[in-house]
């Protein structure tokens, strides 16, 4: 068997489907086998491709098809010519992963979701995924009840422009080159045998924030326009091929309804042997002047099913100063995504609506309130004296939410209304997981009509910190614990405490974390919902804390109004 320079990650996964991704040394045909756990003689799944040169790497994506739903599968890798390993033989991974269960088979079951983003490694001591290697580990027996169904890499799974420093002599202070992004990749998968252990177990899925290009990429209306004038395009464009074959190229099964240009780019450089390098910066450059266009955005076959949003590449970023457009309310999803998201919706009409956002949508109360109206712009469309204060108003906003780094969804009024619009227009609840702010905490949202609940989770950082001044704001402004804005009702909900070293402080826990959702079918349309943070404890992961649901619909309410003890850490909806 043969141990690549890079993985082996599973990737995308689906009921009869697993996506194994590696990179190699040096050109080779990989053989991808796997077997039933349980029944390893009943049959092996083999499947062979070529490796993908792209900049002098290479990388294989192999897909294995004919799989049984719900079913545990060990898998080998082997190549020709044969590989040397790179990790030492005592150390060997062990490479197993679950396929997803068929929806119409398993009348009771549960979805259980691993996520969490934001991990610098710069004090790889604290990595929760690497001590979440050493937990599947320990719990490898126990799997099928406690281990994640899939894991979310909610962005920011390296830090381009604040590499660690363990780096220092191998990628510039900010890096802006192809080998430069690899290097950081290959670093944050394979410096640790537990970070390799996990992701050589669990669907891996994964979208990009804002630090695998720069930090605030695109946060502001003219942010790209700037970039250019400053010879950042560089940057932009191999950050982003980086990005499709260490994250995106994962994402995608073979049965996409709609084929993703860069894979159709990616097969063609496979079968000809081409290094595809540039083929994949032209492509990706054609984007910036908006010729063409790439969609990030993807969906996870799970049950309930998973929308993932690419909020970074589509945002209002590419108007020049004086456009009269940089004055109007601005967008963080293009029109095709919006219309990507609705038909997604149709597709799925389910009682929980689980959208991923590398952004929150919700933010803490007070947070929430400041952005969501420095996004709002007052008579920018209008002639004579208001149309002037309308105009010079938005210039201030502007400059306010770029000195407070407000680059979430409140601030981007036009995609923040059409995207509760949707969801108002759903039945059940709708879960929407993030990350991005360095700090963790849960907050639920509803209409002023009560037509629409919202529960908003964010687990954030996997490995980093916040600075002590943006730490003792976040502290202050937890006085608000809820507020109300755009038509919405927002109050933070309660963290339990689940050990004594839990850093938690006005339902806000401040430490590294990596946290668990777990959705119980009770019968094809109703749900139990919980959520559990981890955080390290004595080199070890466990549980910190739990949130505190509310009534999640009417008959519940009227449930605890007669007196019945409901358990606040699990929810039925």
């Amino acid at each position: 068997m043969t141990l690549p320079l890079v993985g082996p990650i599973v990737r995308a996964t689906t009921t009869s489907e697993a996506i194994i991704w590696a990179e190699f040394a040096y050109p080779c045909k990989v053989t991808v086998t796997a077997y039933p756990l349980h029944t390893p003689s009943s049959g092996a799944i083999h499947t062979t491709v070529s490796t993908l040169r792209a900049g002098g790497h290479f990388y294989a994506v192999a897909r294995l098809n004919g799989l049984t739903p719900a079913t545990w599968y060990t898998y080998e890798l082997h190549t020709l010519p044969e590989a040397t390993s790179t990790i030492p033989s005592n150390a060997q991974l062990r490479q197993c992963f679950r396929t997803f269960a068929a929806s119409n088979i398993e009348q009771k079951s549960s979805l259980r979701i691993a996520y969490g983003s934001c991990r610098k490694l710069d004090h790889p001591e604290k990595d929760t995924l690497t001590a979440f290697g050493s937990w599947l580990e320990e719990h490898f027996e126990q799997r099928d009840d406690l281990w994640p169904h899939v894991l979310l890499m909610i962005g920011d799974q390296i830090y381009a422009d604040q590499p660690p420093p363990d780096l220092a002599s191998q990628v510039n202070p900010v890096a802006s080159r192809f080998e430069e992004f690899t290097t950081l990749y290959k670093h944050a998968w394979t410096y640790d045998q537990g970070i390799r252990q996990v992701l050589a177990m669990l669907p891996t899925y994964m979208i990009f924030d804002d630090h695998e290009i720069t930090n605030n990429w695109n946060a502001a209306p003219n942010w790209q326009q700037q970039a250019l004038r400053n010879g950042q395009e560089q940057t932009i464009v191999d950050g982003l091929v980086a990005y499709w074959l260490y994250q995106g190229w994962g994402n995608l099964p073979s049965n996409a309804t709609t084929p993703h240009p860069l894979l159709a780019l990616t097969q063609a450089a496979q079968e000809s042997g081409e290094d595809a390098l540039e083929a994949l910066r032209y492509s990706i450059r054609t984007t910036l002047s908006e010729t063409t266009h790439i969609p990030w955005h993807y969906s996870i076959a799970t049950s309930p099913s998973i929308f993932v949003t690419n909020t970074r590449t589509e945002r209002t970023s590419g108007l020049a100063a004086n456009d009269e457009r940089i004055y109007a309310p601005t967008s963080i999803l293009g029109d095709e995504q919006m219309q990507d998201f609705q038909s997604w919706l149709d597709d799925n009409p389910d009682a929980v609506t689980l959208l991923v956002s590398s952004v929150p949508l919700l933010l803490p109360p007070l947070i929430g309130l400041v952005e969501y109206y420095a996004g709002q712009r007052l008579w920018s469309a209008q002639r004579g004296i208001r149309g002037c204060l309308g105009r010079w108003l938005a210039q201030l906003q502007i400059k306010v939410a770029e000195k407070a780094s407000f680059d979430h969804w409140p601030l981007y009024a036009a995609s923040w209304r059409a995207l509760l619009t949707m969801l108002n227009q759903r039945q059940g609840i709708s879960l929407i997981l993030s990350g991005d702010v360095h700090f963790s905490y849960a907050v639920s949202a509803e209409t002023s009509a009560e037509q629409m609940s919202l529960l908003q989770f964010v687990c954030t950082p996997f490995q980093n910190a916040l600075s002590s001044s943006d730490r003792r704001k976040i502290v202050w402004q937890s006085f608000f614990q809820g507020t109300s804005y755009g038509d919405l009702r927002t109050r933070l909900l309660p963290l339990q405490p689940k050990h004594k070293t839990a850093e938690i402080k006005r339902n806000h826990l401040y430490q590294d974390s990596l946290a668990l959702l777990t959705l119980q079918t009770e019968m094809p349309t109703k749900y139990q919902i919980s959520h559990t943070y981890f955080g390290l404890i004595d080199d070890r992961l466990k549980e910190v804390a739990h949130v505190t649901l509310p009534a999640l619909s009417q008959p519940q309410k009227r449930n605890q109004s007669s007196g019945h003890k409901v358990d606040e850490s699990v929810r039925t909806v």
